[in-house]
C-alpha cells in the first residue's frame, strides 16, 4: 500500500446563509445591540492584548454574489504588517446592514478573545500568525490557502 496523501482543506462555508434567513440561535451574535464602533473598540483591545499595534479598519464591500460589506482589520506585529478580512453574512436588503456588520464583529471578537485565552494554555502559540503578510502582500493564511503547502510541511518533511 502506497502513502497516504489527505484532501486539501476547505472553507467551512462555501455559501453562508443570508443574515435575514438565520435566528438568533443560528448564528452567535445575531441579536447584538452593540453598535459597530463599540465592538470595533473591542477588537482594537483584545489585539492589543495579543500584541498589535497600530490597528485601523478599513470598510467596504467584498467581490463576489451576493455583495458582503465587511472590514479589513489592518495592524502590526513587532514590525510585521498583519490584516483580518472580516465579512458579514449576506443581505437581501440594506436595512440590516448595520447589524449584520454588528454580528461579523461580534463573532471576531470572540474569536480573538479565546486566541487570548488560549495562549494561556498552549505554550509557543502564536495567536495572530494566521494574518502576517509577506513579501508577497498575501497574509499566512492565504498563502497557505492558494498554495496547499507550508514550507515546514512541503515534499512530506
Amino acid at each position: 500500500m502506497g502513502k497516504f496523501i489527505p484532501n486539501a482543506p476547505k472553507p467551512l462555508f462555501e455559501k453562508p446563509p443570508f443574515f435575514e434567513d438565520i435566528k438568533a440561535s443560528d448564528v452567535p451574535g445575531r441579536r447584538t445591540e452593540k453598535k459597530v464602533s463599540v465592538l470595533q473598540g473591542e477588537v482594537v483591545e483584545i489585539l492589543g492584548k495579543l500584541g498589535a499595534v497600530g490597528v485601523y479598519f478599513l470598510d467596504g464591500t467584498f467581490e463576489g454574489e451576493p455583495r458582503r460589506y465587511g472590514f479589513t482589520v489592518n495592524f502590526t506585529v513587532q514590525t510585521i504588517p498583519a490584516r483580518i478580512d472580516v465579512a458579514a453574512l449576506p443581505l437581501r436588503s440594506d436595512t440590516n446592514k448595520d447589524r449584520a456588520l454588528a454580528q461579523a464583529l461580534f463573532l471576531l471578537r470572540n474569536r480573538l478573545e479565546a486566541q487570548y485565552y488560549a495562549a494561556a494554555y498552549e505554550p509557543g502559540v502564536i495567536p495572530l500568525l494566521p494574518y502576517l503578510i509577506g513579501a508577497g502582500g498575501q497574509t499566512v493564511n492565504e498563502a497557505f490557502l492558494e498554495s496547499q503547502v507550508l514550507p515546514m510541511l512541503k515534499d512530506g518533511a
